[in-house]
């Protein structure tokens, strides 16, 4: 992993360094260790060869599979095959020391089997075209593609790590890893590096034209449409399209309403169907004769009929109880007052006579004094009956508790019950969800919030983060 990680940091430096080619390469890691090896012969076809007389050394085999490729890639070249080697420890025992290890390629698609032997390409441990190898731990880099070899995407790379092990020094170098003669360690990584970029996004046309990459397809797709013209509401609507705001304009406009020519004219309705102004106005009806002296005439300024009638005056009272009605049938006041009638006694202490000036009968009686009161509660009512004060006052009823934090006591003073209870605090939000509900049950605050549902992902690309902020859900 830290071969991988000082390749991670290279490349992100690179990107940091000069961001104008931030886009213009894509590099795809692959990373095996001794751990996912296979051990067994070496692949190379040389040595198994009987006419190199080559010894066949037990070996650390490994395939990598093509990396999986956007789809604007799965039919290119990288420009360069890079693979690296760290290797860490060159470790022998007895007679099996001081050997070169080498670090064979096989591009031909060799399957991963103890049986498998294929050519090999290039030593990674060796100058290009050199099968040197080495005896030195360290950070090895070769590329491929920049030593004339061709990479078939369809094909798994193959990368063997051999320690050649002479057999004089070393008779078993057949079995020398299973028999823990020999072991090595090492971190293999293979970047497959690309300067083909995605399709260019097309260059609207429309400004309705709303573009999405289809992976399927590997190709950019129109989405958008252009909007709908609204449905006419009006008989005068006239809808064109307008470019520049992407929306349908309404050019139509209602026709002016006329000027009146009546002073009674109305034009205030205007017929939809028709497309006009409906003059909804007549001349006010001759009201009917109210009163038997009504004389109406139309004024035309005030657009009304005028009552130039009046009625007969009133005549002058002569006694206090004199009442004038005017009889309409008849035209003329009649006399409807009579003295009034003597009032019966409503109270035990009423005492009437009659009173000429107000021409009304005076109760001179008064009713009997309310006593002081002695509790605040005190109420006091008067008993026609028995012609006396009755106190129908009690203290009032400690009221019934609402909340779960009432605390009622009486108060003197204002003669009611006081609530010196009071409802506990809201706690203070944490979170940007948080919605608190007094719960008069457990007489407690409950936090009834829920933090928003993480977006469903549209493109392959979204990556949602929960923003507390905003309190929502970030791209």
């Amino acid at each position: 992993m830290l071969l991988k990680n000082i390749l991670s940091f290279v490349f992100l430096v690179i990107l940091l360094l000069k961001p104008e080619f931030g886009h213009s390469q894509e590099t795809f890691t692959s990373c095996q260790t001794v751990t996912d090896a296979l051990v067994g012969p070496d692949r190379n076809d040389f040595v198994h060869n009987p006419a190199n007389n080559s010894p066949i050394n037990e070996g650390y085999l490994h395939n990598f599979a093509p990396p999986e490729l956007p789809c604007w890639l799965e039919t290119e070249t990288p420009a360069s095959l890079v693979v690296n080697i760290d290797l860490l420890t060159i470790t022998g025992s007895g007679s099996c020391t001081n050997f070169p290890v080498f670090g064979n390629v096989l591009m031909n698609n060799c399957p991963l089997t103890t049986s498998a032997i294929c050519p090999i390409e290039q030593d990674v441990l060796s100058p290009c075209d050199l099968f040197t190898g080495t005896t030195i731990t360290g950070l090895y880099s070769f590329d491929l593609i920049a030593c004339g070899e061709t990479y078939n995407p369809l094909f798994d790379l193959g990368v063997d790590i051999i320690p050649s092990l002479p057999p004089g020094n070393c008779p078993q170098g057949g079995m020398a890893i299973t028999n823990q003669d020999v072991s090595l360690t090492y971190e293999i990584c293979i970047d497959y590096v690309y300067t083909q970029t995605q399709p260019a996004e097309p260059t609207p046309v429309n400004c309705w034209d709303s573009y999405s990459f289809d992976d399927d397809a590997c190709t950019w797709v129109n989405n958008g449409s252009q909007p709908p013209p609204p449905n006419p509401v009006n008989c005068w609507d006239d809808f064109t399209f307008d470019d520049p705001t992407c929306a349908w304009i309404n050019n139509g406009s209602q026709p002016i309403q006329p000027t009146p020519v009546n002073c009674w004219d109305d034009f205030s309705s205007f017929d939809n169907t028709t497309c006009q102004w409906i003059n909804s106005g007549s001349q006010p009806t001759e009201p009917n004769p109210a009163n038997c002296w009504d004389n109406f005439i139309f004024d035309d300024p005030s657009c009304q009929w005028i009552n130039n009638g009046t009625q007969p005056t009133e005549p002058n009272p002569v006694n206090c109880w004199d009442n004038y009605s005017f009889d309409n049938p008849s035209c003329q006041w009649i006399n409807n007052g009579s003295q009034p009638t003597q009032p019966n006694p409503v109270n035990c202490w009423d005492n009437y006579s009659f009173d000429n000036p107000s021409c009304a009968w005076i109760n001179n009686g008064t009713q009997p004094t309310e006593p002081a009161a002695v509790n605040c509660w005190d109420n006091y009512s008067f008993v026609n009956t028995a012609c006396q004060w009755i106190n129908n006052g009690t203290q009032p009823t400690e009221p019934t508790p609402v909340n779960c934090w009432d605390n009622y006591s009486f108060d003197d003073p204002s003669c009611q019950w006081i609530n010196n209870g009071t409802q506990p605090n809201e706690p203070t939000p944490i979170n940007c969800w948080d919605n608190f509900i007094f719960d008069d049950f457990n007489c407690a605050w409950i936090n009834d919030g829920f933090q928003p549902n993480e977006p469903t992902p549209i493109n392959c690309w979204d990556s949602f983060i929960f923003d507390n902020f905003s309190c929502v859900w970030i791209n």
